[in-house]
């Protein structure tokens, strides 16, 4: 096994680790449920005797009655009676009375009333010095009520100050009564009874009542509760491992058959691999997350992205794999994974052209629309009518279409890493008006108008195959530019000017021809070009001979004496089906100049002809066409051309009558 393969491998390896690793290490509950609805699966037994959970409610009822025992201590400070009596004036007749009544107050305790209504039991325990009573509230002295006593025995001046003055001298420590009561409120029993093993919990075509609830959220509860049964953890585990081979494996046989050329490539490889991991780590993370919908994530920007750089097919199935281990991973159901897989279908129709912002818009718009109108639909099947209706989803919904939104920005980051062109980069790089056309067009006009046609004859013909017309149309256009160093040497370009191969011999002239496609690839390399359009210029000639120089130099020399490697191009052949059309789509316009007159007839032994030569010499042969897809390709390439040359109907012959 060489490296390449080793390496493959170990990235399918690391995919099928990482993804098992996400999932729950306890044992899966795959019931949807909710009350008052039927349950819609066979009957349910208790697996094994496990605890039954007290409801949300019971809990609650317990908690607050911890809170309503609870009394809270209340701890002397360091204020002092002896800190206002001197606020009392001498001058009064009852000076010490009021002073001994402060003095007493004190003694005794004078508590806030904000700290005495912080809990709501009517009693509280004072402590100091290691003694504690229990007291009632309503007995207890507060600042107002000191005051409120005195009001009648002191001038107002004096009231007011104290007022201000009078302090408490038993406080609360509110950490340290927090930690009890939470320490007690923990206490509190989460359980009220056990289900006995082969106890029913619930029967097909029943209601789901509370009861029923109550024992459904026990069992999910003691199944993800893995430290109770280690060994039956592992076998979990076990599951989801081979349920993750068997989805990679699947991935993997899919892309081998239909995607030969990414099975092969490791970057393109990873690319794919790479979503369903991704996304299987969002949905863990929200899972985990008790304020946050799954429904939030945007699957379908994995659909969006892949179309930008291949097919629908793949998009699609990609897609599907993603979703089906993001549903292991959610407890939502099969809703969820038919609403994600309806989405990720109609994403596949409606997002062929989002190199657009209008376009991008529209096709969000009808991803969301989809999302809305499946979930409703869902809603009202569960439901039966509205009031049971989770509106929130439809925000969440709503969130997920704002982050599809990054599924734009998104792609030139990933055409960066991965080295990938976009629709994107194709239609800026389609424009006529950049720098290496505009040359074209001025240096070399005839090359640039046999380029404008092989661009709209590989486009057509691609697109009824299904392959990627974008890509082998911009290819098209940049095709020949190695044509720009020397244009005059091309027959198109020669207008009004006499053959400079009049003063070279063949094996000159078949070097000048042949350096068009090394000039090209170097022209391409300088100016930054994909290379995936850099491949289209490599391999339009393939490694097919200058046929008119190598037959001049046959008549010259009959015996061959010579090498009949300098009439070849470099090459490769072509090896997708897009280069393929377009090699063929070269050699078709070039040759349909010198028709003249043209019938139907004509044009079709033509092409017929020109494809024949190239599958004969085995220049399709690391071609991934298939018979169907030659027999479409002839089929556009003779319509077009019967278009561009204005073929009338060909009239049968009069039959002169006897």
């Amino acid at each position: 096994m060489d490296r390449k393969e080793i390496v493959k491998y170990g990235m399918l390896l690391l995919a099928i680790a990482a993804t098992a690793f996400l999932f729950p290490k306890s044992k899966y509950f795959n019931y949807d449920y909710k009350k008052s609805q039927l349950w819609s699966y066979e009957d349910l037994y208790a697996p094994y005797d496990f605890a039954l959970v007290k409801s949300a409610s019971q809990l609650k009822n317990d908690e607050e009655k911890v809170m309503l025992n609870f009394v809270p201590v209340f701890q002397k400070n360091s204020v002092d009676a002896a800190d206002f009596l001197s606020i009392i004036p001498d001058s009064l007749e009852n000076t010490q009375q009021l002073r001994d009544y402060i003095t007493d107050v004190y003694e005794n305790g004078v508590f806030d009333p904000v700290d005495l209504k912080a809990y709501p039991n009517e009693l509280i325990e004072k402590y100091d010095n290691g003694k504690s009573d229990k007291i009632r509230k309503a007995l207890l002295p507060t600042p107002s009520k000191i005051i409120n006593e005195l009001s009648n025995s002191l001038p107002q001046e004096k009231i007011i100050e104290l007022s201000t003055a009078l302090l408490p001298n038993y406080s609360i420590n509110s950490e340290s009564n927090a930690n009890t009561l939470n320490a007690l409120i923990n206490k509190v029993d989460t359980e009220s009874g056990i289900v006995k093993k082969g106890e029913s919990i619930a029967r097909d075509g029943e209601m789901i009542t509370e009861g029923v609830v109550r024992k459904l959220d026990s069992l999910q509860s003691s199944l993800s509760d893995s430290s109770s049964d280690r060994n039956g953890s592992y076998y979990v585990f076990g599951g989801y491992l081979l349920l993750t081979m068997l989805i990679y494996a699947v991935l993997l046989w899919f892309i081998r058959m239909h995607y030969p050329s990414i099975y092969q490539n490791n970057k393109e490889l990873a690319f794919i691999l790479v979503w369903p991991v991704l996304f299987g780590f969002l949905v863990r993370l929200l899972e985990a997350n008790t304020e946050l919908s799954i429904y939030i994530i945007p699957f379908c920007i994995v659909p969006i992205v892949i179309l930008n750089f291949y097919t629908s097919r793949l998009a699609l199935f990609v897609h599907i794999i993603t979703i089906l281990i993001a549903s292991f991973l959610s407890k939502l159901g099969y809703e969820f994974t038919f609403l994600q897989i309806l989405a990720g279908a109609v994403t596949v129709l409606v997002a062929s052209e989002t190199r657009y912002w209008n376009v991008f818009f529209k096709v969000i718009g009808i991803i969301l629309s989809v999302y809305f109108l499946g979930y409703f639909g869902l809603e009202l099947i569960k439901e039966g009518n509205f009031s049971g209706f989770s509106w929130n989803v439809f925000g969440w919904l709503l969130m997920n279409g704002v982050f599809l939104l990054l599924a734009y920005p998104f792609i030139p980051i990933i055409e960066k890493i991965f080295g990938f062109t976009s629709s994107i980069t194709l239609a800026e790089l389609g424009d006529l008006n950049s720098p290496v056309l505009k040359e074209l067009s001025i240096k070399a006009p005839g090359t640039f108008q046999h380029s404008l046609q092989v661009a709209n004859l590989s486009e057509a013909a691609v697109k009824a195959i299904g392959g990627n017309s974008l890509l082998t149309r911009v290819a098209g256009l940049y095709h020949d530019i190695g044509k720009i160093k020397q244009p005059e040497f091309y027959i198109e370009n020669q207008s009004n000017i006499e053959s400079p191969h009049n003063e070279l011999n063949n094996f000159q002239s078949a070097k000048v021809i042949i350096d068009h496609v090394i000039e090209g690839e170097k022209m391409a390399i300088k100016a930054k070009l994909p290379q995936s359009i850099i491949d289209f210029i490599t391999t339009h000639h393939g490694n097919s001979r200058v046929e008119y120089f190598y037959r001049n130099q046959l008549k010259e020399d009959p015996a061959g004496n010579f090498d009949e490697t300098l009439f070849r191009y470099p090459g490769p052949n072509p090896k997708t089906k897009e280069q393929s059309i377009m090699m063929m789509a070269d050699s078709i316009e070039a040759a349909s100049k010198s028709l003249k007159s043209a019938t139907g007839q004509d044009i079709d032994q033509l092409v017929e002809k020109i494809i024949d030569y190239k599958i004969d010499n085995g220049l399709l042969s690391d071609s991934l066409l298939t018979f169907s897809d030659l027999l479409a390709t002839k089929k556009v390439f003779k319509k077009l051309l019967r278009s561009i040359y204005h073929v009338r109907i060909e009239y049968p012959e009069e039959v002169k009558k006897v």
